[in-house]
């Protein structure tokens, strides 16, 4: 019977707050007995359903993936976060959307109140200390007032450390004397007596492994290289792209003339099954604010078409201007060029059949010189 209370909550069949109650019948005095069941389920897509509910204007991933790649990063997601004091480290592209998923749903999976985030990235050293363990009053000069710090404030719920790579050694170092044993005791800068906190820490880096073993103190490189989540790119998630183009587009519409629904033609299904969007979500975020601005006072279709070949042009213009020539022999590079020109071209004129118009050739040779590189 619990299998079956699993997939109900599963799919959103159970009301926050549900109680479930069990009947057994006695065999020897016929007795019907009725008790409460103490059984606190917790599933990914419940969690992602409970976000969605309380944050109904916020884009997150589908709860159902359709793709492969997405629903095995996914699913190792909720089982690791069912492991109690476990750090986890979440890996990914940059717009992979990797603190909003620690931040909507990993803390529900993981029975914790809150989640206290620190982006790493730029990070003055001469503070970290400060800003991760807090200070006494008068610990240093400026210190005029005692400080908690961000450890304290975790209490009780997840420390989430962004860009974990940019946190400064002497800090990543003090930081794995704190969650060397599960009683996670620190000293505010200044102080003499230690604070215990109960924090779990969970890291996230756009860095593969092999460049986070030499950006971090090894201590803490072992502590965090047990369990790991990949976030998948958009581009290997392309069955996704269309439920995450319309959840990123209510998330923008701010103005009640933009359309309810999110906007969609061959245009835009082109460019989310081809493009490479390499900043993942917040290419879709960006093609959205270029859409709006192209929305007024034209017809849904050209505003369409002229959102795309601006967003490609400026997608273009920020690429190198160093054309991809790839590796191996004369004749791989020849291919890769071709490949490239044929891709970046497809991009700056809308469509296979302009871009072959301004290059001089037909849209059958573009066509196929993009299949390269899988275009």
């Amino acid at each position: 019977m619990h299998a079956v209370w699993l997939v109900l909550h599963a799919g959103g069949a159970f009301p926050d707050g549900t109680q479930l109650w069990s009947s057994q019948r006695n065999p020897g005095t016929e007795v019907l007995r009725i008790d409460k069941v103490e059984f606190p389920v917790s599933t990914y897509l419940a969690e992602i359903r409970r976000s969605l509910r309380l944050h109904p204007g916020i884009a997150v991933y589908d709860q159902e993936a359709r793709s492969v790649a997405r629903r095995e990063a996914l699913d190792r997601l909720a089982r690791y976060a069912r492991v109690p004091g476990a750090p986890i480290l979440v890996l990914g592209e940059r717009g992979t959307g990797k603190t909003r998923l620690i931040d909507k749903s990993f803390a529900s999976l993981r029975g914790r109140r809150k989640v206290v985030t620190l982006p790493c990235g730029g990070l003055d050293s001469t503070l970290a200390d400060s800003l991760l363990f807090g200070h006494v009053k008068g610990a240093f000069t400026g210190a005029a007032e005692e400080r908690k710090g961000l450890l304290s404030e975790a209490n009780g719920g997840i420390l989430f450390l962004d860009e974990v790579q940019d946190l400064p050694k002497p800090a990543q170092r003090k930081l794995v004397r704190v969650f060397q044993d599960r009683q996670h005791l620190f000293r505010q800068v200044g102080a003499d007596k230690e604070i215990q906190v109960d924090v779990d820490l969970v890291c996230a880096s756009n860095r593969t492994m092999t460049e986070l073993k030499k950006d971090l103190d090894p201590d803490l490189y072992d502590r965090l290289s047990a369990l790991i989540v990949e976030i998948p790119p958009l581009r290997e998630c392309r069955e996704d792209l269309p439920d995450d183009w319309r959840r990123v587009w209510s998330e923008l519409r701010l103005d009640i003339e933009m359309p309810e629904q999110a906007p969609w033609g061959t245009p835009i299904q082109d460019l989310l099954s081809n493009d490479p969007l390499p900043g993942n979500l917040r290419d879709l975020q960006r093609f959205g604010f270029v859409l709006m601005a192209s929305w007024h006072g034209r017809n849904p279709a050209d505003a369409i078409s002229r959102a795309v070949v601006e967003w490609h042009r400026t997608a273009a213009s920020n690429e190198s201007s160093q054309p991809i020539l790839g590796n191996g022999s004369r004749n791989n590079q020849i291919r890769a060029f071709r490949a490239a020109l044929a891709v970046r071209s497809k991009q700056e004129f809308g469509t296979w059949k302009r871009a072959a118009k301004a290059l001089g050739c037909d849209e059958k040779t573009l066509r196929e010189d993009a299949q390269v590189n899988g275009g």
